[in-house]
């Protein structure tokens, strides 16, 4: 229905405030070689399923999707840095993670059974996490290398809502899913 309320939303792995803190000092030290904006520590979270704008009448129902996901807690291995020049975009991911692959396939296949669309759906999976926007110096960066792999203990994730803004965004926790339950 047109003109109907909506909301810009997306699951998300979130980290506990001490690995947030050292990944946005991380993202504050890069940025102060590269130029750019650092992602905030209470920002920075790796998305696993985007849907952009929702109805706000199917909020509920959506929230109560992931409740049924069939995954435990798993470790995530942050290994390696890359850059996106289209977007001048600087971040964080790893190599392989299978537990987090069939975390987001299941719930893929969950949010289109019930009628939900993942914005570029067609689109494999990548895992990363933002560390910096709009880098300023230079076309494609000499990026360091990593002193060794960070690790990122995942016992949840979380269904947000995103406001955009001229400071960056905000999110606004939906909903919390622990994986042991």
């Amino acid at each position: 229905m047109a003109g109907a309320p909506s909301a810009r939303v997306f699951f998300a792995l979130w980290p506990e405030p001490a690995l947030a803190t050292e990944l946005a000092g991380m993202a504050g030290e890069l940025a102060k070689t590269f130029g750019g904006r650092p992602t905030r520590p209470e920002t920075v979270h790796l998305t696993l399923a985007f849907l952009g704008d929702v109805p706000t009448a199917r909020l509920p129902e959506l929230a109560a999707l992931p409740r049924l996901a069939e995954a435990g807690p798993f470790t995530l291995s942050l290994d390696r840095l890359g850059f996106w020049p289209h977007n001048q975009l600087l971040w964080m991911g790893c190599r392989e993670a299978p537990p987090l692959q069939a975390l987001v396939d299941g719930l893929r296949r969950q949010l289109a059974a019930a009628a939900f669309t993942v914005r570029e759906p067609g689109r494999a999976f990548f895992p990363h996490l933002t560390l910096v926007r709009k880098l300023t110096r230079g076309a494609l960066p000499e990026l360091p290398r990593l002193a060794g792999a960070i690790d990122w203990p995942c016992a949840a994730f979380q269904l947000l809502a995103s406001t955009l803004s001229a400071a960056g965004p905000a999110y606004r926790r939906l909903a919390l899913y622990r994986l042991d339950d």
